[in-house]
């Protein structure tokens, strides 16, 4: 069976997802040693701007831009935002893009920097799923992340997952599709206060519908240990495993290292800036 990662990446007016895409194939490749699959609008601008992702990248899966067009906040640390559009809705085509018989889907802010991940391939399930977060602060409270909202399910992390091609898996994807045509209705029923559609909920509401709206074994968590840095924190370097930030504290930042993990870095500026000094000698 063909094994592989799957990426996808759209631009935003000042963000650029592909270069983000690129540098994590660069870390898959490095340590998990798969094939990796791009999904993207924009081919072109990525054969212009990094004629070396073919050391990387080992398909490239062109889509049209997305219809879906939301906004979001980002921030760069504590002190400076940017409202910009954000294409982050097909999720649910997975299952008919990847070339792939096991995938793991990763969001391209993720820093793969072991290969813990290679132990999803071959198992007996045929999805997989992250759930659980260590937060780099450690002393942070996230409780609020456990549902997607007080009085609903269990939040689980579409940042990453793993399937099998199968009917069952084929069926999720396509729950996951009605639910992104319907949210509207869903956002209402499961009291999500959040207007925008967010993939990480339709996921969670599909796994809820199929355990039979209770709580259950099934799925089970993505078997590897990852950790979140927020996007108020900074990621200041980036030097062979080690990941040197500042975390933020009220109106205050505290250094922080890690070593050998797999982050999930929200605050792409940062991310964005790093991987520039990496590129360097490409």
């Amino acid at each position: 069976m063909t094994q592989g990662v799957l990426l996808f990446a759209y631009n935003s007016k000042n963000m650029d997802y592909t270069k983000q895409a690129i540098y994590c194939a660069k870390l898959i490749k490095k340590y998990l040693n798969k094939e990796v699959a791009l999904v993207t609008d924009n081919e072109e601008y990525i054969q212009r701007q990094y004629p070396f992702y073919k050391k990387y990248i080992d398909y490239i899966i062109s889509t049209g831009h997305e219809s879906d067009v939301q906004e979001r906040v980002y921030n760069d640390g504590l002190y400076h935002s940017d409202r910009q559009r954000w294409y982050n809705t097909n999720r649910s085509t997975c299952y008919n893009l990847t070339p792939f018989d096991e995938t793991l889907v990763l969001d391209t802010d993720v820093l793969v920097f072991n290969d813990e991940l290679n132990k999803c391939f071959g198992v007996s399930d045929d999805f997989l799923i992250s759930k659980d977060y260590n937060f780099v602060d450690m002393k942070r409270d996230y409780s609020e992340f456990n549902k997607i909202s007080e009085t609903t399910c269990s939040m689980f992390w579409a940042t990453i997952f793993y399937f099998k091609k199968t009917k069952f898996t084929e069926m999720f994807f396509d729950l996951i599709e009605h639910i992104k045509e319907n949210w509207h209705f869903y956002r209402l029923v499961y009291e999500i206060s959040e207007t925008k559609f967010r993939n990480d909920y339709a996921f969670s509401i599909a796994i809820h519908m199929l355990r039979g709206m209770k709580e259950a074994t099934w799925p089970l968590c993505i078997p590897a240990s990852m950790w979140i840095t927020v996007d108020k924190d900074i990621l200041l370097s980036i030097n062979d495993t080690k990941l040197t930030m500042l975390l933020h504290k009220e109106y205050d930042y505290q250094g922080s290292v890690i070593r050998d993990a797999n982050v999930h870095v929200m605050n792409k500026f940062s991310l964005e800036r790093c991987i520039n000094k990496v590129f360097e000698n490409e």
